[in-house]
């Protein structure tokens, strides 16, 4: 891990910047793997954390040391507070999200590039080896000349099967007629695959419909977690479903954390699953109020303009949230569902299909392509993020 003095924008800045360095408390922006071994880290050093901040959506958790998760606007709220955020997210964009959000001044850490924080407290390198991650171990076992084809984030879908029939579901769930889990050798061969291409996948959020249907969820989380070329791991469940004793053991892993989506009436056990992810240790958040869009599913084209098509592609949320679904890579889960449903009237959705006939080097420049579109042809048929905003959650009747 190198150390770097991120600059002030200014003298006043500056100033401040330097009467924080002498704060006994701090905020970590990113609750993941990262941001757990900083809190250890800290601590050690006699530092007060006072929050996890994950992202300007609500949300609210409790951690095994009582250490709250808030959202931005939550944290921006509290006017007695003036601490410095140390940033753990490798998603550069969160960057404009924090001086939006807050006035003040706040450091960056990204996962193995650079240090703030006066240099986090001139730490011994030896006693930072703690906030090592598993991309600096794999980086350090990987030969130069492989390929460095990364990814920030993928999902991966491990079942078609859910306990909800959500109206807005972008994963298109309620329309699989005869829905099904993928099966563990399926994921495992697809997954294998992919990494014969890319270098490092910085997190990879497992999901469905309800991934806690699968009766092998266990052994899916297990194989994600030997994997060197993985970071962290996101569970994204819906608050119906809680895990079992196999599972729970599995969940404690610090490279593991659950978000819950809370669908209010719907979420019918959120409540004993808070209480019981409290008791058991596993790191948790909750997104509430949340709103979905309505992406205005369609088999006729919209007729939008290429300058249209590629502005829609860029400000949408569901863009490049690459998913994997059965043996195929997806730019999004709308894109990867009307694929896998075979829904007529549309256009051949653009996929890299994950099969044991591809070589790394074939593999990766695919990727490289893939990941460079400016759009996809999918994107006339949907209003992404400018479909109307819909309470998400609401079941179909």
């Amino acid at each position: 891990m190198k150390y770097y003095n991120f600059p002030p924008l200014n003298m006043e800045e500056y100033q401040k910047l330097n009467s924080l360095n002498n704060t006994k408390k701090a905020a970590i922006y990113s609750s993941g793997h990262i941001g757990r071994q900083i809190l250890k880290l800290l601590q050690s050093k006699g530092i007060e954390v006072i929050c996890f901040i994950n992202g300007p959506q609500r949300s609210q958790t409790g951690y095994s040391q009582n250490i709250p998760i808030c959202s931005l606007s939550e944290f921006s709220l509290k006017t007695d507070v003036e601490v410095p955020i140390i940033y753990c997210e490798n998603h550069e964009c969160h960057e404009t999200t924090l001086r939006d959000y807050l006035i003040i001044p706040w450091y960056l850490l990204f996962h193995d590039q650079k240090m703030t924080y006066s240099e986090l407290l001139k730490i011994d390198p030896e006693t930072f080896c703690l906030a090592q991650s598993n991309h600096q171990r794999f980086r350090q076992s990987t030969p130069i000349s492989q390929t460095q084809v990364e990814f920030s984030y993928i999902n991966l879908c491990v079942t078609q099967k859910c306990t909800l029939k959500c109206t807005h579901c972008n994963h298109l769930i309620p329309g699989f007629k005869h829905a099904v889990h993928y099966e563990i050798e399926q994921i495992k061969q697809a997954l294998h695959v992919l990494f014969r291409g890319v270098n490092y996948i910085y997190k990879i959020g497992i999901l469905g419909g309800e991934p806690f249907l699968h009766p092998q969820l266990s052994e899916i989380i297990e194989f994600l977690l030997s994997c060197p070329q993985i970071g962290c791991i996101e569970i994204l469940t819906n608050g119906t479903i809680l895990p079992n004793k196999k599972q729970t053991q599995i969940l404690k892993n610090e490279r593991i954390f659950l978000r819950i989506s809370d669908y209010g009436i719907h979420s019918n056990v959120l409540k004993s699953s808070i209480q019981y992810f409290q008791e058991n240790e596993v790191l948790y958040y909750v997104y509430q109020d949340l709103l979905w869009h309505d992406y205005g599913l369609s088999n006729q084209s919209h007729g939008k303009s290429t300058s249209e098509l590629v502005s829609q592609f860029q400000q949408c949320s569901s863009a490049q949230c690459y998913h994997i679904k059965g043996q195929k890579l997806y730019h999004c889960a709308y894109s990867g569902s009307i694929d896998q449903q075979y829904l007529k009237g549309y256009p051949p959705i653009p996929a890299v299909e994950l099969i044991n006939s591809k070589i790394g080097k074939q593999l990766s420049k695919e990727l490289i392509q893939f990941k460079k579109m400016p759009y996809i042809n999918i994107c006339d048929y949907c209003y992404g993020d400018c479909g109307t905003p819909v309470i998400a959650g609401i079941q179909m009747t």
